[in-house]
């Protein structure tokens, strides 16, 4: 009877849980294909943060020919465009700006609908940041 017990109480823990909770996923360009939007950032200023909305964020496009666009929508900063490449779970961009070429890269972690984007040089931060880009087609 006590086994019985403990086996109920084992399946109705088992069913309670978030359904919310994403599953990572293994990271390749396919999943990167399409467009993405800036809708959450974790930038601690020093301490511990939380998770801070964000209305009307940043969208990055990624074309299957390894070029990308990002619009910036919430500022009054140009729009850029470049090429990426993926290596491991690096995204490496590169973007003219100017004439002339910059690159920037992030450490990705890509969930079902969702992927987070932290600096990975040649600029990083000091204290925790991430970005979380949810995919709009």
């Amino acid at each position: 009877m006590k086994g019985n017990l403990f086996l109920l109480v084992f399946c109705m823990i088992l069913s309670c849980q978030n359904d919310s909770t994403q599953r990572k996923i293994p990271l390749t360009a396919n999943l990167l294909h399409g467009s993405w939007q800036l809708v959450e950032t974790y930038i601690s200023p020093g301490g511990e943060t939380d998770w801070m909305e964000v209305e009307n964020g940043d969208i990055f496009n990624f074309n299957g020919d390894g070029s990308f666009t990002r619009t910036n929508t919430f500022e009054n900063k140009s729009n850029s465009a470049g090429t990426y490449v993926l290596e491991g779970d690096i995204l490496k961009l590169v973007y003219i700006r100017d004439g002339k070429e910059e690159e920037e890269n992030f450490s990705v972690q890509m969930f079902e609908n969702t992927m987070t984007l932290s600096p990975a040089g040649p600029r990083f931060c000091i204290e925790p940041c991430l970005y979380r880009y949810k995919r709009i087609n």
